[in-house]
């Protein structure tokens, strides 16, 4: 009778698993669907999901965090893909001051890449997320700790998990795995519908498709940003209020003065200052389409307006 039990046992959790593993792969795929991208799905139902990139792919902008400085094979397959990439880099970990205002700011703040502004894209192993602390350590989950400090700071952010399985056929996930994922899944949900987590097994190449089609989905469709790599004490004071460093630099462009000023026009509608100067609602309405969502922008304004009262 106990063997009968036992035997029980084991086809539960297997089931169990089967299900986990049906619902990881069923939320693995995020909408990339637009702008000309599609996914594909090879014949086998072992196979791995690829995203199929437009042709010609458009002109990206971007913005690398110092967490991907050590990630230069990763860097350079975007590179390779993307036509001519126009990115820079941001050491978030650096203390530099400018004007008084310093540019260090916490890693677990910032995206590993930004793909636009308000849209930030974070990425892990599904290593990290089933790995457990060593005995008398205190039980930490620095992952779900960073999503946490990311969901406030974009409007979107894109959480891909990768798990390299050396070959070009996908494995069945073990019971554990699943359940992780799926929980990573359903704390994500809870936090913010602004949260999505891409499941993605497969090699590196693999991570770099999926991270351009993120790009194509989400970038900016718009030739007048160019991103500048110097770093201005703008672009700092925007952050500071808590603005990611794309939007920042956007918004900067977006506001920055024509080489012919109208003869009644004030030098202080342009720049930091006319962004200072201007009300929540007018920030609101210029720029909320842009940031995709008007919860950043309250919070810098609420961050700005409020040193004024």
């Amino acid at each position: 009778m106990k063997t009968h039990t036992g035997k029980q046992g084991r086809l539960s959790d297997a089931k169990k698993a089967s299900r986990l593993q049906t619902k990881a792969q069923d939320c693995e795929v995020i909408n990339v669907a637009e702008k000309g991208v599609q996914v594909e799905e090879k014949a086998s139902s072992a196979a791995m999901h690829v995203p199929h990139l437009p042709t010609p792919i458009p002109h990206r902008n971007f913005v690398l965090s110092s967490t991907m400085f050590a990630r230069r094979d990763l860097i350079k397959g975007i590179e390779h893909l993307l036509p001519s990439p126009n990115y820079i880099e941001r050491d978030f970990n650096s203390a530099r001051n400018f004007g008084g205002i310093s540019s260090q700011t916490s890693e677990a703040d910032e995206a590993d890449i930004i793909l636009a502004p308000g849209h930030g894209l974070m990425l892990t192993s599904l290593q990290k997320l089933v790995q457990k602390s060593l005995p008398g350590q205190v039980t930490r989950n620095g992952v779900r700790e960073r999503i946490v400090q990311l969901g406030r700071r974009y409007e979107r952010l894109i959480i891909m998990v990768q798990h390299d399985w050396g070959g070009n056929q996908q494995r069945p996930l073990d019971g554990r795995s699943s359940g992780e994922l799926v929980s990573l899944i359903n704390f994500c949900a809870a936090q913010s519908h602004g949260i999505q987590v891409l499941y993605i097994p497969g090699s590196e190449s693999a991570l770099v498709t999926w991270i351009v089609a993120s790009m194509v989905r989400f970038g900016l469709d718009d030739p007048t940003i160019q991103l500048l790599q110097e770093e201005t004490t703008w672009e700092l004071f925007l952050r500071k209020a808590g603005m990611d460093a794309f939007a920042a630099q956007v918004v900067l462009i977006k506001l920055r003065m024509p080489d012919v000023v109208p003869p009644c026009s004030d030098e202080r509608s342009y720049g930091l200052p006319g962004f200072v100067m201007m009300g929540k609602t007018e920030r609101l309405k210029r720029f909320g389409a842009l940031f995709g969502g008007d919860k950043i922008l309250k919070k810098v304004s609420m961050a700005i307006d409020g040193s004024w009262t």
